[in-house]
């Protein structure tokens, strides 16, 4: 008999049980310890405290089991509780940033007007270090209004941290990455040749009816294990009003302009404030009252102005005058690729896909700004595919129009506009570009993937035309409602 540790790790999935697991035999003292670089254990303790709704066995005490990976001059890769490990990328989300866009010497509008602290790669001084302009009170519910919160005590559905390894999300990808999984770029992708971040993360705004919209909805059993995951709130109810002021100092009109375009959005926008982003919670509307400004030489040159303090405050231009300032010096400075033919701020496209995302009055449907599920009760594991995350405008297209109508979507093939199309019966083809999810002959049905809403369909293969198409191929679909009624090659 030879002592060893029995690791017991758990089944991944599969037609068949797991049968085999690992026995560690006991160490060798007279081996050489193998060094763990800092970098190394960074990234396995954020992996590992990583949630994903499966437990990860713990390697905290000295003797733990555990399986690592050498190098051929016998330098440590990396290593895990179990044998099939996680591998970490070479790269990490800010390899994908432009170089161009963290020179730490530049300065931006909003470090210029928020203040900023930079790396030790630039000099003592102002340049490494300078405080804020912009000056936010406190926030005080307007008096006269009944109840406040909503009602008692709210456990919200589980919000776990961002997931990186969802890379087909979070960086750019080419055309044909959103019909073949194969061509997506990753973060072992060359950069920024191939791809780089999408941009800032935002959620969308919901019209949530009710509190069953973001509530928790786990039986017992479930509450006890997930209790760590589990927090209570008590949300503001809808349409309580609040007031509070904005001081500033020593902006120049472009920044003042440039402040005033964040706080007050275009109508029917709104910001996200607060816990629950992701759950429809912290929409919040802003308005700009009032614009007062001091003219720091009638403040102090006297004391007294028509008995009272001489205080210096004038209304000076009107805040839609600093927002036109504001837009002008952004219209003439942007790359004139980035701004092509736009003629005002909110139609540079990545201004546009914001306010898209913004846009409160035209929120899309629940369903159709949910996450993706591993489980789902129609669609199954909707991560299999990696599907590609469409743009905001291409989300929304359904539900706005004029000044926020949607624009041509950039990473997903337009809808196809063929003239050869077979000859339908009832109401006019609704031809749409897709992509096969999965095809099951001997059950008689398949489903297909919208290349624009990343909606999922369900049809019988009696309406396929032609030979029937494999998995991950590009199809056109004539889709009514929800139902497919001709499916067929592209």
């Amino acid at each position: 008999m030879v002592e060893a540790t029995l690791v017991v790790s758990g089944h991944m999935g599969g037609r068949h049980a797991k049968h085999w697991h690992c026995a560690i035999y006991a160490p060798d003292p007279n081996a050489n310890l193998i060094p763990i670089p800092e970098e190394l254990w960074q990234v396995y303790t954020e992996d590992r405290d990583m949630t994903r709704g499966i437990r990860t066995r713990k390697i905290a005490d000295e003797g733990d089991a555990l399986f690592y990976l050498t190098d051929a001059r016998g330098q440590l890769v990396f290593w895990g509780s179990t044998q099939m490990f996680r591998l970490p990328f070479g790269r990490s989300a800010l390899d994908f940033v432009p170089d161009w866009l963290r020179q730490e010497q530049d300065l931006d509008l909003a470090e210029a007007i928020f203040g900023y602290v930079k790396s030790e790669a630039v000099p003592y001084g102002k340049l490494r270090a300078y405080a804020g302009r912009v000056f936010v009170e406190d926030a005080r519910a307007l008096p006269s209004q009944d109840k406040l919160v909503e009602g008692e005590d709210v456990t919200p559905q589980i919000l776990g941290g961002p997931k990186p390894n969802t890379f087909q999300h979070y960086l750019t990808q080419p055309d044909g990455a959103a019909r073949d999984k194969l061509q997506l770029k990753h973060y072992a992708s060359s950069t920024p040749g191939e791809a780089v971040v999408r941009g800032h993360k935002q959620y969308w705004h919901r019209q949530i009816k009710d509190r069953t919209d973001f509530e928790w909805k786990g039986s017992g059993e479930e509450r006890s294990d997930a209790k760590k995951q589990l927090t209570g709130i008590k949300p503001v109810r809808a349409g309580v009003a609040f007031t509070f002021r904005v001081r500033f100092e020593n902006l120049s009109d472009v920044e003042l302009g440039a402040l005033l375009w964040a706080l007050a959005l275009p109508d029917g926008c709104a910001h996200k404030l607060g816990m629950g982003k992701p759950l429809g919670l912290g929409s919040v509307r802003v308005t700009v009252q009032s614009l007062h400004l001091t003219d720091r030489k009638q403040r102090y040159g006297k004391l007294w102005a028509d008995e009272a303090w001489a205080t210096g405050e004038g209304q000076g231009k009107s805040v839609a005058d600093y927002k036109t300032a504001f837009e002008q010096y952004v219209l003439q400075h942007v790359d004139a690729a980035e701004r092509a033919s736009a003629q005002t701020l909110a139609e540079i496209p990545r201004v546009h896909e914001l306010l898209c995302l913004l846009s409160f009055v035209s929120a899309p449907p629940i369903e159709e700004t949910r996450y993706l599920e591993i489980e789902h009760e129609e669609n199954g594991n909707e991560y299999k595919e990696r599907p590609v995350l469409p743009l905001p405008s291409v989300v929304a297209q359904k539900e706005q129009s004029g000044a926020m109508s949607a624009t041509p979507p950039v990473n997903t093939p337009p809808v196809s506009t063929q003239s050869n199309k077979p000859t339908q019966t009832g109401p006019a083809a609704n031809w749409r570009t897709g992509a096969i999810a999965e095809m099951r002959p001997d059950k008689h049905y398949g489903k297909v993937r919208d290349m624009q809403t990343n909606s999922v369909y369900r049809f019988d293969t009696s309406v396929i035309q032609g030979d029937y198409p494999a998995v991950r191929a590009t199809v056109l679909f004539d889709l009514q409602g929800d139902t497919v009624r001709t499916i067929k090659r592209r």
